[in-house]
This record gives C-alpha cells, structure tokens and sequence, in this order.
C-alpha cells in the first residue's frame, strides 16, 4: 500500500506541476514583429515561406477599418464584425481585389454602426 500511495502522490505532483505549463502552451504569438514565423501566415505577407492557409480563395469581401478591425460583407451595403472589436460611424473600410497590399483597393466610409443582442437563435 506503502508504494501504491507513494505513485499516486507522485503523479499528483507532477499533473500539479503541469498546470503552469499548460497555460503556457495557450499564447500566441502577433504578426507585428512579435515572432519570425507568424507573419508567414499573414494574408498580404510579401517575403519567403509564404504560409497563408487561404492564399487561393476571394478574400475580397473582408476589409479592414482604419482602426484595425475586420469586417466582412453579406450584401453590397451591410458587413458583419465581432462585437467586441468593430469599426464606428465614421471609420473607413479598405477592401482588397487580391492578397496583395499594392494591388487594387476599395475605400468605403462607416455610415453607422449598429447591433443586436436579441437573436434568439433559429425559429
């Protein structure tokens, strides 16, 4: 019984040990310079080893506001954004034709921004 206890307080110890560890393994690293290889997977990164998982798709209809949120479009007048990080009335939305910062661009201004907290899921 002696060496049965004496493992099971070891491997308490060691998934204890282990919790600080995990937490850890959760951070990610930005694409501003914060770590060599995550602006490989950037959508306009220009330079070697190229990573980005949607290279080949439109990405068009995404743009990004002059306060550094993203938006996506679902009608010719309307877009979607995360609530917690979206653009404001007045804020201008740059869309690209391609992945590529110099090529072709579409600048459109925020008329007003608005959302709703009352969907109560499909009917």
């Amino acid at each position: 019984m002696g060496i049965l206890r004496t493992q099971l307080l070891a491997f308490a110890a060691l998934c204890c040990a282990g919790v600080g560890v995990a937490c850890a393994d959760m951070y990610l690293q930005g694409v501003n310079g914060d770590h060599a290889m995550s602006a490989t997977h950037d959508r306009f990164y220009a330079g070697a080893g190229k990573a980005f998982v949607g290279e080949g798709l439109d990405w068009s209809g995404v743009g990004r506001s002059s306060n550094g949120t993203w938006v996506t479009m679902i009608s010719p007048t309307h877009f979607v954004s995360a609530n917690h990080y979206h653009p404001n009335a007045g804020d201008t939305i740059t869309f690209h034709e391609d992945n590529n910062l110099g090529g072709v661009t579409h600048a459109y201004t925020v008329a007003a921004d608005a959302y709703d907290t009352t969907y109560g899921g499909l009917s």
